[in-house]
């Protein structure tokens, strides 16, 4: 998993009979066995009347934000709703008796008030792991008590002899077998490059969803068409190969024909680094398995390698 820097603002995500949780006809007790499985580490919300509210105000500047939280039904079987606009808009969530994360699809607001409504006089929830971040999707939890908590992005890098012991400077392949959350924005799979934008060989994904590889030597980019054959689906897994040589490029998408690139010098680089390009757009998503090979691969080994 790796994952770009992100804010939890919901203060006490876990523990909801906190004052920063104001509660109008729905009483709120820590007594919840959580997602983790540990005791009385999540919280239940009962509504001791119809229409009961559970919300939290949070002083932030206009940004496009997303709320998200675990949630079961412990009793009734009325209406469960959340908001993250004080209920100015609600959105009904269907629930079971097993956690399930649900979210608010992101929207542009100004001092959100996030929560919930219990529409039924006596249904009661339990909740837990409350998140309110600035961004298009949710990201992983981020546990909360007094004051808002960053995760800082994940950064996984092989640099020095790790790198250069096993690096071939003038030819070589990679695949990636991964997932991303969201397609709304450019995500980076892997990169080696030198530390800067004009020294790269890029695994990428656009924000019309196609990968491709981008190579920049010198600051000039190298393979301006080397996209793949299909848009990539949110969560779900594909293989993407690509290999470089002197003049001799070529990408396979799952294990689709080949597109190839006939010009192309090729970068001076001095570390790869997973989860992200080397414009530092990070992947928000899984990768399930890299591989590299210290040769141009054949194009009929680069489509099986990206079919695998």
């Amino acid at each position: 998993l790796v994952e770009d820097r992100r804010t939890n603002l919901a203060l006490w995500c876990r523990d909801f009979p906190n004052a920063a949780w104001v509660k109008t006809t729905v009483p709120a007790a820590k007594d919840a066995v959580g997602v983790d499985g540990v005791a009385s580490s999540a919280s239940s919300l009962t509504s001791t009347a119809a229409n009961g509210t559970c919300l939290q105000s949070i002083t932030d500047a206009s940004a496009q934000r997303i709320t998200s939280c675990y949630v079961r039904r412990k009793t009734g079987s009325g209406t469960i709703e959340m908001t993250q606009n004080g209920g100015t808009a609600w959105a009904a969530i269907t629930l079971t008796t097993a956690w399930q994360r649900f979210n608010i699809a992101a929207a542009t607001i100004t001092n959100p008030s996030v929560g919930f409504r219990i529409v039924t006089n006596g249904d009661a929830i339990e909740v837990d792991y409350f998140q309110h971040e600035l961004g298009a999707f949710i990201t992983s939890t981020i546990p909360t008590t007094t004051a808002s908590v960053q995760r800082n992005a994940e950064v996984a890098t092989i640099t020095g002899s790790n790198f250069s012991d096993w690096f071939n400077p003038t030819e070589g392949s990679l695949m990636a077998k991964f997932n991303i959350f969201d397609m709304a924005t450019a995500t980076g799979v892997a990169t080696l490059d030198d530390g800067t934008t004009n020294e790269r060989i890029d695994l990428i994904t656009t924000s019309t969803a196609r990968p491709y590889m981008k190579i920049y030597d010198g600051g000039v980019d190298q393979a301006p068409n080397l996209n793949g054959s299909a848009d990539c689906v949110a969560n779900t897994m594909l293989r993407f190969a690509l290999t470089y040589k002197l003049n001799d490029l070529s990408i396979s998408q799952n294990g689709a024909a080949n597109v190839t690139d006939g010009s192309a010098t090729i970068p001076t680089v001095n570390q790869l680094r997973l989860g992200v390009d080397g414009s530092g757009n990070y992947l928000n998503g899984h990768i399930a398995r890299l591989a590299y090979w210290g040769k141009r691969l054949t194009n009929n080994e680069l489509r099986e390698v990206s079919a695998v």
